[in-house]
């Protein structure tokens, strides 16, 4: 090997050599502490709250990420939101509801700006996984619902090894309001489930875990270390891996490691959260790491039973075109909030009722099923698809039932 060759590989190497899971004892620590958690729950117990709009509109903000630009799932994800406000919200009898868009250039400054409107009844957050922990602190402190479409970051709902603190650490006003976070996609806990099992059916016997030292990065990694158990041998050197994982919440960071890992170990398949499911992460990677590259995704391989007639199609008669996959969640998250709404009838303007119902949500109508969210913040349906590069793009290359 080349003196130039050797230096570029020692230097992808270096990058996340702070964060990374090295010493197998410590992987072996991990895995328990994990193991040991895995039943724990995350909630305070709610203290009750005076938070009650006096008026007879109730305002749902949708938080709107800056830079959106022309990111084609982010705007599907939106209008699915905003298509779920246009047909629920005549149903909510006992008060008026309004949906507003807030996007102030700051994801922190959206959830701000909602907790200053006294209308505000709940806060439909962000996004791009691991991004919540901005703005769900700033909400909690007023004791305003945030849920998020797409980000089910375990830290945010769960204690884990791998973040000292979690999840009470995002919260400005635990001791008062417990969480008042939620999210209807999986969670990362469970992604990690359907990654292993990725993992096991590419054919590896051997499995390097790293991470970008992020909340969610580390989390999710733990979780992966977790759910390896056997079949599977944790080890430390990524040029002896059959698999690579790395988790990391930036796209940029992501693509960096599993360049450097396509380099290091060429035969290994590099395996990636739904963080790294975005145009930046692709555009940035080599043609080695491309090849060797899997992500996973929450998503179906195929739409729920009547997500085509309640959700696919009205999407298309509004926008003229067909939604992006992730786009379910945003219209489920709304239309499950509307749900909880109804219930509440008289109660609809009580943010502490609003909190503690979307929190037990049992929604047997919904788009993505027979939608449930456990006291640990996992939620049933737990579908998720591996994706791979094909012609510059991510596309669905497997799934899971």
């Amino acid at each position: 090997m080349r003196a130039a060759a050797r230096t570029r590989l020692a230097a992808s190497a270096r990058l996340a050599a702070s964060a990374r899971l090295a010493a197998s004892a410590r992987l072996a620590a991990l895995v328990l502490g994990v193991a040991a958690l895995s039943g724990c729950t995350s909630t305070a117990a709610r203290s009750g709250s005076a938070l009650v709009v006096t008026g007879r509109t109730l305002t749902v903000y949708l938080s709107v990420p800056p830079g959106i630009g022309s990111d084609r799932a982010e705007q599907d994800l939106l209008g699915a939101e905003q298509l779920a406000c246009t047909r629920d919200r005549g149903e909510v009898t006992a008060f008026a509801v309004s949906c507003r868009r807030v996007q102030t250039g700051e994801l922190s400054a959206n959830a701000r700006h909602a907790i200053q409107d006294s209308s505000a009844i709940a806060f439909v957050g962000e996004a791009a996984p691991g991004s919540s922990q901005d703005s769900a602190g700033i909400t909690n402190a007023l004791d305003l619902l945030q849920i998020s479409p797409s980000d089910g970051s375990l830290e945010m709902t769960r204690p884990t090894p791998a973040v000292a603190g979690a999840p009470s650490r995002y919260y400005q006003s635990w001791a008062s309001y417990g969480r008042t976070f939620a999210h209807v996609v999986p969670s990362t806990a469970q992604e990690a489930s359907a990654l292993v099992a990725a993992i096991r059916a590419g054919g590896a016997t051997s499995l390097y875990v790293a991470h970008d030292a992020s909340g969610y990065g580390a989390s999710i990694a733990a979780a992966v270390l977790a759910d390896a158990g056997s079949g599977l041998r944790i080890i430390d050197r990524e040029s002896a891996a059959g698999a690579i994982f790395f988790g990391a919440a930036s796209p940029a960071t992501g693509a960096r490691f599993m360049n450097g890992a396509a380099l290091l170990a060429p035969t290994a398949r590099l395996y990636g959260p739904a963080a790294l499911d975005a145009p930046p992460f692709v555009s940035l990677l080599s043609p080695a790491a491309a090849r060797a590259v899997r992500i996973s995704s929450p998503g179906f391989v195929r739409p729920p039973p009547g997500a085509r007639r309640s959700f696919v199609l009205p999407f298309i008669q509004a926008y003229g075109h067909a939604p992006a996959p992730s786009a379910i969640y945003g219209f489920a998250a709304v239309d499950a909030l509307f749900s909880v709404l109804r219930a509440a009838g008289s109660h609809a303007n009580n943010r502490a009722t609003v909190v503690r119902d979307f929190l037990e949500l049992n929604d047997p109508t919904s788009v993505l099923g027979h939608l449930t969210i456990k006291p640990d913040g996992d939620t049933t349906p737990a579908s998720f698809v591996i994706k791979q590069v094909r012609n510059g793009r991510l596309v669905v290359s497997a799934g899971t039932p």
